[in-house]
């Protein structure tokens, strides 16, 4: 890429390589009991680890050989995987023969996918939002060196992919949207800690809470889509998978928003909380939905 138009093209293809996603976590639970699915979803969502390693990494390897030679390096990693998929791959894997026109259809009838979908818009999207405005937003309200928040990003980044199999597990043991509540509770107080906070040992704390249950409510959320979804979870894993995605692009501009209106963020973290409490009602819901299922 020689302009930002060009890089800009190549970011939307890197985009469709990482729609990739939603192809594993419908393809996993074919290999596994339903008591398992949970872990095994969880474990391969712990690649968003790349996301760190790739924040730790680039920077200082682009400084060095710059930073198109660093992407040209990045086409290595992603030729081994291509061959191994091709080696190793199940090309005999279980298809679903119902009409992609036919899924949707049934899809867009049911209330819970549009759940799921605001679930993982905060879960997936705090983790998303974080990764990218935290260091700056260190720098810039606390005054600490950019060496120091890229750390602290990095272990939210780390904390959040490495609890996502926890939420896998519990999602196999107990009641999963049972579990998303208290996990959305405990959100809703890191939200209000950073809405309230001017301390950086308190946003500090407020920071690891939000990373803890997103990576449990990764894993929580992905338990469930192939539970309530049959034939028709691969394109409800790319609907849920697209809304976290979203969920992590906006944050940052609401949060631009919002400080050049009133002169400070705190207002933004609240909103993260109302996010909260919504998705708390709709948990509520569903929770007295099932309920009523069971006693027909």
């Amino acid at each position: 890429a020689q302009s930002p138009r060009m890089l800009m093209a190549s970011g939307f293809f890197l985009g469709v390589g990482g729609a990739v996603f939603s192809v594993g976590v419908t393809s996993i639970p074919k290999y596994f009991p339903k008591e398992r699915v949970g872990l095994a979803n969880g474990i391969y969502g712990m690649g968003n680890i790349g996301t760190a390693i790739s924040s730790f990494l680039a920077p200082p390897i682009a400084g060095i050989i710059g930073w198109q030679s660093t992407v040209r390096g990045y086409l290595i990693v992603i030729a081994l995987f291509a061959i191994f998929m091709f080696l190793l791959g199940d090309n005999k894997e279980q298809k679903i023969k119902v009409p992609l026109v036919k899924q949707y259809k049934i899809l867009m009838k049911d209330l819970r996918l549009y759940y799921l979908s605001l679930w993982y818009f905060i879960t997936f999207g705090s983790f998303v939002a974080f990764g990218l405005f935290l260091p700056n937003f260190l720098v810039q309200n606390f005054g600490i060196s950019e060496v120091d928040a890229g750390i602290r990003a990095g272990v939210f980044i780390a904390l959040a992919t490495f609890l996502r199999p926890l939420g896998g597990v519990l999602g196999d043991k107990f009641n999963a949207v049972t579990l998303l509540m208290c996990d959305f509770i405990l959100m809703i107080i890191g939200a209000i800690m950073l809405g309230l906070s001017a301390h950086i040992l308190l946003f500090t704390i407020g920071c690891l809470l939000i990373s803890m249950c997103a990576g449990v409510g990764n894993g929580l959320i992905f338990k469930l889509v192939p539970s309530y979804f049959g034939k028709e979870a691969g394109s409800a894993n790319g609907i849920v998978s697209m809304m976290g995605g979203l969920g992590g692009f906006f944050p940052p501009l609401v949060i631009a928003y919002i400080t050049s209106l009133t002169g400070t963020s705190h207002f933004s973290f609240i909103l993260l909380a109302i996010f909260g409490v919504i998705a708390l009602v709709t948990m509520s819901h569903i929770m007295k939905r099932e309920k009523l299922k069971t006693t027909l």
